[in-house]
């Protein structure tokens, strides 16, 4: 078997290659550091614009004294010294960098102070830290100032450049002299001016850019709050919707169904209340049948309807044309029904709203009528009004059923013992629990789903329904 050679012992590349990585490791730590701390400390200074001022300044008195003190001094060479000793450039140096310190606030009055302190300067000869400091404060007067501020600086800066030129022109000075001083005023005074500009365009820019951004979140927002209240509403209408078709639904099943079982009920309470009698029974037998028949018809339409079936829409909601058959199947309960004008109603088309809810409010009368006085009578009258157009619908029955003590005579094909059970039979009690209660409601509602009225209740001693159904013309009369 083979030994490999022990890597682990000093001296060997494996042992030394981790002793070497890690001064790398550590410089790039410490520089990493040194890298985090600067950032903290100029997010610092540029949040706090007065600290940034303070640094700067004093930055620009270091170098300018540090530049003196090595004797770096007569910039403007052929500027005639008043003082042979160069530290007299820190009293102009002084100056113009404690007008740095005020530059924000008063950005024209420290420009004044330093152009004052240049000159002063520039006759002792002219320094470095002196010029560096002008042109922060030309910078700063430019980025800070008014608008009228700007022009009356753009103004003064092409009179000193054309005073420039024209002084040195008429002094005599050779062309190459004018245009090195037109250049170093240039330099000195248009190009801190273009900067802070092109540092102001951008801060526009940037402002702009934070504003649209701001509008379009606005927007959204707007959008957002403008779509969940469409929402809302939506559900609202579609909450609305569900309950005004359950509402046309219950109002439906009850004027079809309900009258339908009602006459059942009162007919086989009737026949159970009296003795047996075969040929009155078959008689009550043949109405029960019909009614059934009848209503099994009506309940297949609305389940057609409702099924999305091609059913016969008129089949359920008939016009005046109806009125007849709901006569006629009044009669056959036991209730004396006559109707004012008779019953000849054209059918052209389909019929309109309102007679579709006339003959359902004749039809609930006249059905409540049998149901609480059995044999009763009752006149029926649908006429056209004008002044606006509307179908004024009356039912008036009397309050007793011919059992009951009343004046009222026998329905036609009803004997009047048969109609005797008829009362017996609701004075018994059951009867009248098989009424939910609704049907004087449902007329109601459906005169105010037209922009009508209905008006129930008793009336000079009998029971009356009157109700008025804004319409068209009629196509038939009444």
């Amino acid at each position: 078997m083979t030994n490999r050679p022990d890597d682990s012992r000093p001296g060997s590349p494996s042992a030394a290659r981790p002793d070497a990585a890690t001064p790398s490791r550590r410089v790039a730590g410490a520089v990493g550091a040194i890298a985090a701390a600067l950032r903290r400390v100029d997010a610092r200074v540029r949040a706090e614009p007065r600290l940034e001022d303070g640094i700067t300044a004093a930055a620009v008195f270091a170098l300018g004294a540090g530049l003196i003190a090595v004797g770096v001094t007569g910039t403007w060479s052929d500027a005639p010294s008043l003082v042979e000793t160069p530290w007299a450039h820190l009293a102009p140096l002084a100056v113009a960098c404690a007008a740095m310190l005020a530059k924000r606030r008063h950005p024209l009055a420290m420009l004044l102070v330093g152009v004052a302190a240049t000159v002063a300067d520039g006759m002792l000869g002219g320094s470095i830290g002196v010029v560096l400091a002008l042109f922060d404060l030309l910078f700063a007067a430019w980025l800070f100032t008014t608008v009228a501020g700007r022009r009356l600086i753009t103004r003064t800066v092409i009179v000193v450049l054309v005073g420039i030129t024209l002084a040195s022109a008429l002094s005599g000075a050779p062309p190459r002299v004018t245009v090195l001083l037109v250049l170093q005023a240039v330099a000195l005074v248009v190009l801190p001016l273009w900067w802070a500009a092109n540092v102001q365009q951008k801060s526009e820019l940037a402002e702009l850019a934070e504003e649209r951004a701001r509008l379009e979140t606005s927007r959204a927002d707007a959008l957002a709050r403008e779509a969940e209240a469409l929402r809302l509403v939506a559900s609202v209408e579609q909450a609305e919707a569900v309950r005004d078709e359950r509402a046309r639904m219950a109002r439906d099943l009850h004027d079809t169904i309900a009258g339908q079982v009602s006459v059942i009920a009162i007919q086989a309470e009737a026949s159970l209340a009296q003795a047996p009698d075969p040929a009155r029974d078959r008689r009550t037998l043949a109405v029960v049948r019909e009614s059934a028949l009848e209503s099994l018809g009506e309940m297949r339409q609305l389940i057609g309807l409702l099924r999305g079936a091609e059913a016969d829409p008129w089949a359920t909601a008939p016009g005046l044309e109806g009125l007849g058959a709901v006569i006629e199947r009044a009669r056959r309960s036991g209730v004396s029904a006559s109707v004012a004008g008779g019953l000849d109603f054209a059918r052209v088309g389909p019929p309109p709203a309102a007679e579709q809810a006339a003959v359902r409010i004749v039809q609930e009368a006249l059905v409540n009528a049998g149901k609480h006085a059995p044999g009763c009578s009752a006149a029926v009258s649908v006429r056209r009004a004008e002044g606006p157009d509307r179908l004024v619908v009356e039912v008036r029955s009397s309050l007793v059923g011919v059992g009951s003590g009343g004046a009222g005579a026998s329905a036609p094909g009803v004997s009047g013992a048969a109609a005797s059970g008829l009362s017996a039979a609701v004075a018994s009690g059951p009867v009248s629990a098989h009424s939910g209660g609704v049907g004087i409601e449902a007329m109601r509602e459906r005169a105010a789903a037209l922009g009508g009225f209905a008006v129930i209740g008793r009336h000079d001693g009998e029971w009356l329904v009157h109700a008025e159904l804004p319409t068209t013309r009629l196509r038939g009369g009444a």
